[in-house]
């Protein structure tokens, strides 16, 4: 974890020399599963984007068939955001909702081969990916944890 001047700079940089940011998003749902988070990160991506900046959303995988799954994959690429899908576990929660495999791979191979400036994190289930990135080479200038805990 960086320390706050640290990534107080790292904006400040970024602000001044009008250079894009690049952001990523960790999220444990996404499209085409509908609820809050998910819908959220995907506004918070366009807004991003209408800004300059370049965003990835690494979400879960959907489809129990390879037809689903295609579907999913399809979708993503009209989306002006990069989606970047990465494995889940065969389990589901009550509501359809998958959960995400622990240090997915997809997750770890993105980040060795791109540079991001920020991360936001909607889960405690993709934090602990974060928290393993963190041991690696990978700096980043911030790191956001969004939790809806009451």
């Amino acid at each position: 974890m960086l320390s706050e001047k640290v990534i107080k700079n790292k904006a400040r940089e970024f602000r001044q020399g009008g250079k894009d940011m690049r952001i990523a998003m960790l999220t444990n749902n996404y499209r085409p599963f509908v609820g809050g988070v998910p819908i959220s990160v995907e506004r918070q991506a366009e807004e991003l984007i209408k800004l300059g900046h370049q965003v990835t959303v690494f979400a879960p995988m959907y489809g129990e068939t390879q037809e689903e799954r295609e579907a999913v994959l399809a979708a993503d690429v009209s989306a002006p955001e990069q989606v970047v899908r990465y494995g889940t576990q065969k389990r589901k929660m009550d509501n359809g909702m998958v959960y995400p495999s622990f240090y997915p791979s997809e997750i770890m191979e993105a980040f060795e081969r791109d540079e991001f400036d920020c991360i936001q994190c909607t889960s405690s289930d993709v934090r602990r990916t974060v928290r393993s990135l963190s041991e690696t080479k990978i700096q980043t200038a911030a790191y956001l944890y969004i939790s809806y805990e009451i």
